[in-house]
């Protein structure tokens, strides 16, 4: 599930928690390439919550990734 706070700078996506290893390998590969990110991550009961954050001259970016990981999920 993926859900976008009311600042738009940032996209929120509960996660299976047994692909926690997987998210982080790719959010430190993301982080490597396009620094302005900001990944963090919380557990809770039922998933594992990952926040993307980007500034403010970069929410066009943070949309097409948002847009592109929808797609993934529907395949």
């Amino acid at each position: 599930m993926q859900d976008r706070p009311w600042s738009g700078l940032a996209s929120v996506w509960d996660l299976d928690p047994t692909a926690e290893r997987t998210a982080r390998d790719l959010t430190q590969r993301e982080t490597s390439c396009c620094s302005f990110f900001t990944f963090s991550f919380t557990h809770s009961a039922e998933a594992l919550r990952l926040e993307v954050r980007v500034p403010d001259r970069h929410v066009a970016v943070l949309d097409g990734l948002a847009a592109q990981a929808t797609a993934g999920l529907r395949r």
